[in-house]
């Protein structure tokens, strides 16, 4: 298996996801939802997973658009709407009011070092997926997949292991641990 990594950026970064990995490079305008890209050509669709996605109820749940532009665009809660309200009050309805979500938004795009996430691609090599690709027998393709989900599940673990960490303090000096990551998880 081969991960490749790319930064996304606060504000508008996820936005590439919808434009180019969800969308195929195809121009089909703005109306279209990214997570029905996936269902319309035949694929599953997003699912939210990773050890931080059951702390906000999101674990196993199909990811929407709106819900990326929340996480990836404002850093607000992916699924604000099913949260409490006690939650909300404190950490996020202030900032729901009059202009204030766009001026956040438009914040987190002047911050070019703020990073909102990660865009991490888990790629079989070659000659597994022309093996799975050529090769009729059920069997053979379901040790592939299985071998390819096994490995993926195990970078990310890895990941949650040694490398979810945020900071705090001044100027983010001080690195800490998180309970986990949030993923939005794709197959292509």
């Amino acid at each position: 298996m081969v991960m490749t990594l790319a930064k996304i950026t606060a504000g508008t970064g996820y936005t590439y996801l919808t434009r180019h990995t969800a969308r195929g490079d195809a121009d089909q305008g703005n109306d279209q939802d990214a997570a029905a890209y996936y269902t319309a050509q035949g694929s599953p669709p997003g699912r939210w997973t990773g050890r931080g996605a059951p702390l906000l109820g999101l674990a196993g749940r199909e990811v929407t658009e709106d819900q990326m532009r929340a996480l990836f665009g404002v850093g607000a809660p992916p699924d604000m709407d099913a949260m409490t309200g006690a939650y909300l009050d404190a950490h996020w309805r202030p900032w729901m009011t009059g202009d204030r979500l766009q001026r956040l938004a438009e914040e987190a795009r002047r911050q070019r070092a703020a990073v909102a996430g990660f865009d991490l691609v888990f790629s079989p090599v070659k000659s597994a997926a022309l093996l799975w690709a050529l090769d009729e027998r059920p069997w053979v393709r379901n040790a592939i997949r299985d071998a390819h989900e096994d490995a993926r599940n195990a970078a990310l673990d890895l990941l949650e292991d040694h490398a979810a960490l945020t900071r705090t303090g001044t100027d983010g000096v001080a690195q800490i641990a998180t309970k986990g990551l949030i993923a939005a998880e794709f197959e292509h």
